[in-house]
């Protein structure tokens, strides 16, 4: 990998540049064909790993729906999941926040069913 192109913030955490091209599960190829356990806890990758057969096809229908939109819009994936999240919460814990940012649409969405109900 020609150091030209490398970000130079990112240069001290390498001795010898390597450029990752496939992943599966627990193990990274670079591109020269040598396989990496990879160990670095990442966000997702050290949970399910890359291209978790689930999450790649999860994500393929997802992104077939709707790719990209902003957290001010509520969507059927985060009500899936709140609802799910939610139903596993004990008594009077009922009430889900998004993790990311507060999203303020959710929220406003879910106070007026309160009301409502």
């Amino acid at each position: 990998m020609h150091r030209l192109f490398f970000q130079l913030c990112a240069e001290h955490n390498y001795t010898r540049t390597s450029c990752s091209v496939q992943g599966k599960m627990q193990w990274l190829w670079d591109d020269k064909g040598k396989r990496y356990l990879d160990l670095f806890a990442g966000i997702v990758t050290v949970s399910v790993g890359h291209c978790h057969p689930k999450v790649s096809e999860a994500l393929r229908t997802q992104v077939g729906k709707l790719w990209h939109t902003t957290a001010t819009y509520l969507t059927e994936p985060v009500h899936e999941y709140a609802e799910k999240l939610t139903s596993r919460l004990p008594g009077n814990l009922k009430v889900n926040v998004e993790m990311k940012k507060c999203d303020r649409a959710f929220i406003r969405i879910y106070k007026q069913k309160r009301k409502a109900t």
